[in-house]
């Protein structure tokens, strides 16, 4: 049995909360994870030839780590692909690195976007 962690928002909350990409670096905590993760996928993968983050935020992660090609999107605009991960997932060919940082608990259905990935 999955419990939810966090609440869902409606639609107008998260036109508003991803109105913009998020800028890692306003908070410590997430300046941390994101280092973390990055140092993380060096160690485990060294070179990726290719790799994805759909909930991706300023990019930093991917933009960190090695790789020859990068699928960048968000919820907030200004990346190629936009919009939930439940859709957009299905427009990206298969990688060798799928980051999914601070997306997982906040997603209706988890399991789905993990068989997918």
């Amino acid at each position: 049995m999955r419990i939810r962690l966090r609440p869902a928002h409606d639609d107008e909350s998260l036109s508003r909360i991803y109105a913009t990409p998020h800028d890692h670096t306003l908070w410590l905590d997430h300046k941390l994870r994101v280092a973390v993760t990055v140092a993380f996928a060096r160690a485990l993968n060294g070179h990726v030839p290719v790799a994805a983050d759909l909930s991706c935020g300023d990019g930093a992660i991917l933009n960190g780590i090695d790789a020859d090609v990068r699928h960048l999107g968000d919820l907030a605009p200004g990346y190629p692909i936009q919009g939930p991960i439940e859709q957009t997932i299905h427009q990206i060919p298969d990688v060798d690195l799928y980051v999914c940082s601070e997306t997982i608990e906040h997603l209706d259905d988890p399991d789905t976007v993990l068989k997918l990935i």
